[in-house]
């Protein structure tokens, strides 16, 4: 297609790190989109960088216990009230949504105030990175 790339929508940030890896080799990192989930160390140096747009990041440990309290209920043969729907076509799904915190240049500060070093080691993240690339509120994490 000529690089007409208009972005990448990835299911983790593994795999945005690899769209991000060739559109290095052709000229094309921080002028795509990216987008992961996770928000991990990798992802979050590359947001920092300009090489990637966001990260959604969910509690891992809010996600596991969520599921796990679905599953114990449905093994105990309750039903599931979900407080939401998803639709797709004749398939109604119940949703039961996990705040997330969609991670960006300008919110990383505020995501390192809560997270770090909890689910993201901030420190790690800017190891080695100028401190002329670092967004406001950033270089008191190192």
């Amino acid at each position: 297609n000529g690089n007409d790339i208009k972005g990448f929508l990835c299911n983790n940030d593994g795999m945005a790190g690899g769209a991000i890896a060739a559109l290095e080799r052709q000229g094309l990192a921080g002028k795509v989109f990216v987008s992961g989930q996770d928000a991990t160390t990798e992802a979050c140096r590359n947001i920092i960088e300009s090489k990637m747009d966001l990260s959604s990041f969910t509690r891992f440990d809010v996600m596991g216990k969520t599921a796990g309290d679905l599953a114990v209920r449905l093994a105990n043969g309750e039903a599931l009230d979900a407080p939401l729907e998803y639709v797709s076509g004749d398939v109604t799904i119940p949703l039961h949504p996990v705040e997330d915190f969609n991670v960006t240049r300008d919110n990383i500060a505020s995501y390192f105030e809560q997270y770090s070093p909890g689910y993201v080691d901030a420190v790690a993240v800017l190891q080695g990175l100028s401190d002329d690339i670092l967004p406001d509120g950033v270089a008191k994490f190192r």
